[in-house]
């Protein structure tokens, strides 16, 4: 699987797709997955679909390389195998009201650090543009970071849900819902990336690792190059 991946997923609504591609900044890292009949699966029981229609998929969006020195950040892996979409660009009407977790934290070897990435945070403007961009297009808009190492030891995982159903997953000890009422609450059972992927109606329930569900689009070697727009 690969270290990171911040993503925004959609439906290929075609009002949504035409403003992607007219956007300097989205279009360079736009997608359409309608097939995964070439991948290599490295088992059978790792098989998974996707809705009918495919999936959009905008990638990689977080900040700028110079604002972080350090050669292993997320900026560094992503800007050495293909250019990302700087999320501090990318800016919503002010008046738009976003979900604010406190916290995303990593997992680390069995403890939970709570502020131990916070660059990785994404910022309030892009949150505002993402919904901004879901009501507009009356589109599910799911923007998902992954961030794992030292063989899954230490991981970070969150995800905005805009539309319907607006709600932010954070993983914790256990799995954190924040929805705009201001409730929190926590799930024992549940992968965050199976129910992220539930709201675009794509199953990921036929294997299971120890951390997260096995997802093509989540592997090292996944062939991006045949589904640019």
């Amino acid at each position: 699987m690969t270290w990171y991946a911040s993503h925004i997923y959609a439906h290929p609504v075609p009002e949504l797709v035409e403003r992607v591609l007219a956007h300097r900044l989205l279009s360079r890292g736009a997608y359409r997955v309608d097939d995964l009949a070439g991948h290599e699966w490295p088992d059978p029981e790792y098989e998974h679909g996707l809705p009918p229609e495919g999936l959009l998929v905008i990638r990689e969006l977080c900040g700028s390389p110079v604002d972080i020195p350090d050669q292993r950040s997320e900026k560094r892996w992503h800007t050495a195998r293909n250019p990302i979409i700087p999320w501090e660009k990318l800016a919503g009407p002010p008046t738009i009201p976003v979900i604010h977790p406190p916290h995303l934290p990593v997992k680390s070897f069995g403890n939970l650090h709570l502020d131990a990435r916070p660059d990785a945070y994404p910022p309030a403007p892009f949150l505002r543009f993402l919904k901004d961009l879901s009501l507009q297009t009356e589109t599910r808009l799911i923007y998902y970071h992954h961030f794992s190492g030292a063989e899954m030891a230490a991981q970070q995982q969150f995800a905005w849900i805009f539309g319907p159903e607006e709600r932010v997953y954070v993983a914790h000890q256990n799995l954190r819902v924040y929805t705009p009422d201001g409730q929190v609450r926590e799930r024992p059972r549940g992968f965050l990336l199976e129910l992220t992927m539930a709201h675009l109606g794509l199953s990921l329930t036929k294997y299971f690792g120890p951390y997260t569900p096995y997802f093509a689009l989540h592997t090292r070697r996944f062939a991006w190059d045949q589904y640019k727009l």
